[in-house]
């Protein structure tokens, strides 16, 4: 007999073993958000401490290189750089993770936000559509600044 069983048998009162806590989603976003400022502002710092420049002539990505209705944040990701991007009607689309491998060589990530919908649903279709335009302008724009 476990100990649940004895103690209803015995009527002793029984705690919940699991507390449910609401999350705010939004609010873990904003967290996440000054982590991943956070974490580029001490990045920047520590390569000016290190003697490093930005290199000259980088073309900086503007909001409208990405496909209409397309927003982005810096996230937070313990591998590098992160950032968020989010369509104004389908909802989040996904990540991308900039990842330093060894002096001078960085690793593009992308990761679809899959969420709880069906995979072959036509909306997870869209959001993969969009994603995949935004990934090649990325990976675009960072095979323009950095040529092999």
């Amino acid at each position: 007999m476990d100990r649940r069983t004895k103690e209803e048998k015995e009527g002793k009162q029984q705690s919940k073993s699991h507390k449910s806590h609401s999350q705010n989603t939004k609010k873990i976003k904003k967290g996440l958000e000054k982590l991943g400022n956070a974490k580029r502002l001490q990045t920047e710092l520590q390569g000016m401490a290190e003697g490093k420049q930005i290199r000259p002539g980088l073309k900086q990505l503007r909001p409208e290189d990405l496909p209409s209705g397309v927003t982005t944040t810096r996230g937070y990701d313990h591998r590098g750089q992160c950032y968020l991007f989010e369509h104004k009607t389908l909802g989040e689309l996904g990540k991308i993770v900039l990842i330093k491998m060894s002096e001078g060589k960085m690793v593009l990530q992308a990761e679809l936000y899959e969420g709880q919908e069906n995979v072959e649903s036509p909306l997870s279709q869209k959001k993969k559509e969009v994603f995949e335009k935004v990934v090649a302008t990325i990976d675009n724009s960072f095979h323009e600044n950095f040529p092999e």
